[in-house]
């Protein structure tokens, strides 16, 4: 009986270990998984990362070249303004010094006629007197 007891003590102690041996393994096994999963989801992570960083960097690049493009078009935009700008002052003086001339003309027009006019009159005085004086 003593025997006897000591074999199922013996029996239930290999059947507990089995079971413990068991619960080792599936937790050691769980804990590849785990670890597995962690490892794919810490390499995701840097795949994302990096995914975010390359758009980052791209976006980046295209404001850049955007920047650049403006900047470009506002030169050439100020270039042809200064242009434009020379162009309508130079029309202007022009217009100005054609406006000057013609007023000179017609004033130097209006003293001729005037003189005229006045020779005109002198020369009936003259022709007057003269008659005057021949009489």
């Amino acid at each position: 009986e003593e025997k006897e007891k000591r074999r199922i003590a013996s029996d239930e102690f290999a059947r507990r270990s089995a079971m413990a041996a068991q619960a080792c393994a599936r937790i050691m096994a769980s804990e590849s998984a785990s670890s597995l999963r962690m490892c794919f989801a810490a390499w995701a992570d840097i795949l994302e990362e990096k995914r975010r960083e390359a758009m980052r960097a791209e976006k980046e690049r295209l404001q850049a070249l955007q920047q650049q493009q403006f900047e470009r078009a506002l030169r050439c935009w100020s270039s042809s303004s200064e242009k434009g700008l020379r162009r309508t002052t130079f029309t202007a003086w022009v217009a100005a010094v054609d406006e000057v001339k013609a007023k000179k003309e017609a004033e130097l027009e209006e003293k001729a006629r005037r003189s005229e006019s006045v020779m005109k009159t002198i020369a009936k005085l003259a022709a007057a007197e003269t008659d005057g004086l021949l009489h």
